[in-house]
């Protein structure tokens, strides 16, 4: 498969679970147990989750939420019943600890960088969203995507630095040229 006919697959499955997820979001409105939320800023906040992630993660994601509507669940409404300590923990998995304590590395050194761009959430805030999302995944989508955290981890990549940068890329500019222009403007 090309890069081109991988990154299309990967897009194609990102479209996908935006599309559930944002039923799910829907349903849990309807339903009372969530807030609505702005239709666009959850899309993009959601395309911005799922753009680091390899085709296997998502197709197993995907998996997830096809699993958990047989089974009558809501991912969505799981994860913030999760935040607001709703329900109990979802799962005991070791993934979602070292996975999160990843992704809450990796926020604080990106806001480090680009204090102007990314601004980080107070870091128990946001490890308890980041945690709160990983217990709504299987074991298996777990296991891939802490195979991705690690694989990163070595290669000196940083998940919410990539984020940020595709983001800013979608703009038509690059992270470090919107942190620079920000800067300026901070200093006037």
């Amino acid at each position: 498969m090309t890069k081109s006919a991988s990154m299309d697959a990967v897009n194609e499955l990102i479209i996908a679970i935006i599309e559930k997820e944002y039923a799910l979001l829907l349903d849990g409105v309807k339903s009372g147990r969530l807030e609505p939320q702005n239709a666009e800023a959850f899309k993009i906040t959601r395309w911005l989750t799922h753009i680091v992630h390899g085709e296997a993660v998502l197709r197993s994601y995907l998996n997830d939420l096809a699993e958990a509507d047989k089974a009558g669940r809501n991912l969505v409404v799981d994860k913030f019943a999760r935040v607001n300590d709703a329900i109990p923990r979802l799962t005991h998995n070791p993934r979602v600890e070292a996975i999160a304590q990843a992704e809450t590395q990796w926020m604080r050194e990106a806001a480090e960088r680009y204090p102007h761009v990314i601004k980080a959430a107070p870091e128990e805030a946001f490890r308890k969203y980041v945690s709160s999302e990983l217990e709504t995944l299987s074991d298996a989508t777990l296991e891939l995507y802490f195979g991705e955290v690690q694989a990163a981890l070595v290669a000196g990549r940083n998940f919410v630095e990539m984020r940020h940068s595709v983001l800013c890329r979608r703009m038509g500019t690059t992270l470090r040229d919107k942190e620079a222009l920000l800067a300026r403007a901070a200093e006037k």
